[in-house]
């Protein structure tokens, strides 16, 4: 039987991206996705030692989980040896990364041993203040997911963070992905923070489907309408697919991006309705 990988959990990678664009509530609780089941994964992040990544400040990002001490100290307090060992009766793997463990992985990859003291160490160096509530949400409602998001929570606790767990139902594609509201400065941010170009994908938004490129300190908006279409299932795969697609041809990036977007919006447009629940766009409209 073919373990399942149990990923090293600092948080989700949506957690990530969403406290360095800004997406926090801004209060005193934290949303984040948690993607249950076996297989929860998470986006440490090696942005600096200390401080959130490229040298902007935890405040400066309107949430402590910007700082990378405290997404370690998540990281550290869990046993995910004594999880696999436990509550998947040794047929999960702890993986260190996104993805599963192999000789493909870069060697360099930080490691997070459960180490509670340590933990502690990294939450106190980052001020991580007592009164924070982390809003953790999950969407598989196996048993099994419920005991994880449990004993995740247990381990949290005794490091001194509180956090609330809970099962999204309903829109999940809307609940998990809420653009953010300065989208150029969430793209800066993170432009700024890993010296790379950025796409701020709009397409969940309500009233258009605007994305936004970010680039050599240049923001370049790309303009599209929204798509009454739920057959959505794999558009940013494809979006992300057909710009890379399109680079290989020796494309500027920021002529891949606009064709790229030509590319999907027609896919979506052509209305494909195959099987059942949310399917997949047309991905040969444009074959005769």
């Amino acid at each position: 039987m073919r373990k399942r990988r149990l990923a090293s959990l600092l948080l989700a990678a949506s957690l990530a991206a969403s406290a360095l664009a800004g997406c926090g509530s801004g209060g005193k609780t934290e949303t984040t996705a948690a993607a249950a089941g076996g297989q929860t994964e998470a986006a440490g992040g090696t942005a600096g030692e200390t401080g959130a990544a490229g040298g902007t400040s935890a405040a400066d990002l309107g949430t402590p989980l910007a700082d990378v001490r405290v997404r370690q100290a998540l990281a550290y307090a869990i046993d995910m040896n004594a999880i696999v060992d436990s509550l998947f009766e040794g047929k999960a793997e702890v993986a260190k990364s996104f993805t599963a463990p192999g000789d493909w992985l870069n060697a360099g990859i930080p490691v997070y041993e459960y180490n509670p003291e340590k933990a502690k160490e990294l939450l106190k160096e980052a001020g991580w203040p007592s009164d924070y509530t982390l809003d953790v949400v999950y969407y598989y409602d196996d048993q099994q997911t419920v005991d994880l998001m449990t004993i995740i929570g247990q381990y949290w606790q005794e490091v001194g963070v509180k956090a609330q767990f809970r099962k999204l139902e309903g829109d999940l594609a809307a609940q998990l992905w809420v653009p953010p509201a300065d989208m150029e400065k969430a793209a800066r941010l993170i432009g700024e923070a890993y010296g790379c170009a950025v796409l701020c994908k709009g397409g969940h938004q309500q009233n258009d489907a605007n994305d936004l490129l970010y680039m050599d300190g240049q923001a370049k908006w790309f303009y599209g309408k929204r798509i009454n279409n739920p057959n959505t299932h794999g558009t940013g795969c494809t979006l992300s697919s057909a710009i890379a697609s399109n680079l290989a041809k020796g494309l500027k990036l920021e002529d891949a991006v606009a064709g790229a977007k030509e590319y999907l919006s027609g896919a979506l447009a052509y209305g494909l309705d195959l099987g059942k629940g949310q399917g997949p766009m047309n991905h040969a409209y444009r074959i005769p």
